[in-house]
């Protein structure tokens, strides 16, 4: 069955759609505090005056603020007539060459020449395989909850064509995964792991979330190493993407995970823990488990 998203009313499921981090984080300080401003934004978001409080503590520390840390903050600041920091988190989108952040009302405080990224060549250059990619990613999310609203606005401004498959029998989410799974063969046997240019945000989503999905270890086990080494060379590919995929394989050999990614998984390296998780743009373990609800598995 199809079906075409129009209006929904969805809710947020697992941290599939909370976001992550894109920067390679230098600063410890600076990390913790993008950490905890991503968890007001998602557990807390009515905490408006909270959220861009700590944001303003943030742009003391840094000029370059990580882009889903601007895109996550943005509205906060229209939300609590701070126009002179939303002036400012446009220009340094700008600067950052960040897309698809501009809002109508906004025009009604601040001028749309402020806000200048160069976006003409932001269209994936491969755009069918692209289109094809996320909807293999909207399958599988739609196997393991609600696709949030966030998501399919983003894929409509962007042109996709929002269709996916209804998980509405039970099981089916086995089934969808393995699908998607031969399919990502096809594709890396064809293109290897397609460039981020060639299939953009969405696309890069459809093919890590497969892998990690993926009931086939020694797939799972050959992405990770083909994930690695393309960004090793230059490709988009989230560090969130190849730690949650590590810890996938980790707990399927030997019940345990190195990230902390996996919930009320046993993790084998507390002590390293955190500097692991800032290297690979992870909120801090305490954020994570305060967002989820887990365990804390270093207390045991």
């Amino acid at each position: 069955m199809k079906f075409t998203t129009t209006l929904l009313f969805l809710i947020f499921f697992s941290t599939t759609v909370t976001s992550q981090f894109t920067k390679q984080f230098l600063n410890k300080d600076e990390w913790e505090l993008s950490s905890k401003i991503m968890l007001l934004c998602f557990k807390y978001s009515d905490r408006s005056a909270e959220i861009t409080y700590n944001m303003d503590r943030l742009l003391k520390l840094t000029t370059e603020p990580d882009e889903n840390l601007i895109r996550t903050t943005i509205d906060h600041y229209y939300k609590t007539e701070r126009y002179d920091k939303l002036k400012k988190l446009l220009k340094l989108a700008s600067e950052q060459n960040i897309c698809n952040l501009w809002k109508e009302k906004y025009s009604n405080e601040v001028s749309i020449s402020i806000y200048s990224p160069d976006c003409e060549n932001s269209k994936p250059t491969n755009f069918s395989l692209s289109q094809d990619l996320a909807t293999m990613f909207l399958n599988d999310q739609s196997c393991r909850g609600f696709i949030h609203q966030l998501i399919t606005d983003d894929m409509k401004k962007k042109g996709y064509n929002v269709e996916y498959d209804m998980c509405l029998e039970p099981n089916i989410m086995h089934e969808i995964d393995s699908l998607n799974t031969e399919k990502l063969k096809a594709i890396v046997n064809r293109y290897g792991i397609p460039e981020y240019s060639n299939i953009g945000f969405w696309g890069m989503k459809g093919v890590t979330t497969i892998a990690i999905h993926s009931n086939d270890l020694t797939f799972k086990e050959k992405m990770l190493n083909k994930l690695n080494y393309a960004k090793e060379n230059g490709n988009n590919i989230t560090g969130e993407s190849l730690a949650i995929l590590e810890d996938k394989i980790t707990d399927r050999n030997t019940n345990t995970c190195i990230y902390g990614t996996q919930g009320n998984t046993i993790i084998i390296n507390c002590d390293q823990l955190d500097l692991l998780r800032m290297k690979m743009g992870l909120w801090t373990y305490s954020d994570y488990i305060k967002f989820n609800g887990f365990k804390n598995m270093c207390s045991q």
